[in-house]
């Protein structure tokens, strides 16, 4: 499918304020595995079964299934579907010098890139983040009616990045069973996980600690990730997960 797609904002900064403690070495931080999928793409129900057998399996990695519009045209209208995620895929084709998108594409820690429905692939590409991601230490944790998102500086942690880093919110809702009665999958029901349901642009990381406050009226889906992803290079430094029913 080669269709071009304008790039969109995205909404939604909050106040970042200045933050001077330090913030201790976490051990690890978890891999983010983004699917780019359709549920009216005959391919990606494979690919959304690989990425849920790599959530249940490794605990290391994190999936979020972002899906993507261009599919919407053959009759069924993906209800996670949005234009916010096919311009994110979007970004990720133009840095790689690609004219085009697909589905289903893996893309880990902003940097490798993997056929979606392709085990090996997607194996791969997560072992090779595994062993060369950086870690820039985030720490969520409640506070009265707020979530505080903790960012460390640069001495805290391996990476220091000249031109800085947007730090995403994403929501997702962590598990659906979707009917599809037309396109591609027509007759089928299909199990995705983590499907994002929205993502926000927080703020920039000059590489200097820093703390947002997030109302948790705010809060919505069943759980939210905070990424930090330097600008333009989309390599991930760092990124929490908040369960909204564990924590």
């Amino acid at each position: 499918m080669r269709l071009t797609y304008s790039l969109l904002s995205l909404a939604g900064a909050l106040l970042a304020l200045p933050f001077t403690s330090s913030l201790a070495m976490a051990d690890e931080r978890p891999v983010i595995v983004e699917l780019y999928t359709s549920h009216g793409c005959s391919s990606c129900p494979a690919a959304d079964a690989i990425i849920k057998e790599f959530a249940e399996n490794d605990h290391r990695i994190f999936p979020l299934s972002f899906h993507v519009t261009y599919w919407d045209y053959l009759g069924f209208k993906d209800p996670y579907a949005s234009d916010e995620n096919t311009s994110r895929q979007r970004n990720y084709a133009q840095l790689a010098g690609k004219r085009s998108v697909f589905t289903p594409q893996v893309i880990v820690d902003g940097v490798f890139s993997a056929v979606g429905n392709n085990h090996e692939d997607v194996n791969n590409a997560i072992r090779q983040a595994e062993n060369t991601s950086p870690m820039v230490p985030i720490n969520i944790k409640p506070d009265n009616y707020d979530l505080i998102v903790d960012i460390a500086a640069k001495e805290d942690g391996p990476v220091s990045m000249p031109s800085g880093a947007v730090v995403w919110l994403v929501y997702y809702n962590k598990h659906s069973m979707t009917p599809v009665d037309a396109g591609e999958n027509s007759g089928k029901t299909i199990e995705n996980v983590n499907n994002v349901v929205d993502i926000k642009r927080l703020g920039f990381w000059h590489n200097n600690a820093v703390q947002y406050h997030i109302p948790k009226d705010q809060l919505h889906g069943d759980g939210m990730v905070v990424i930090l992803q330097t600008s333009p290079q989309n390599q991930i430094l760092g990124a929490a997960v908040y369960d909204h029913f564990k924590s």
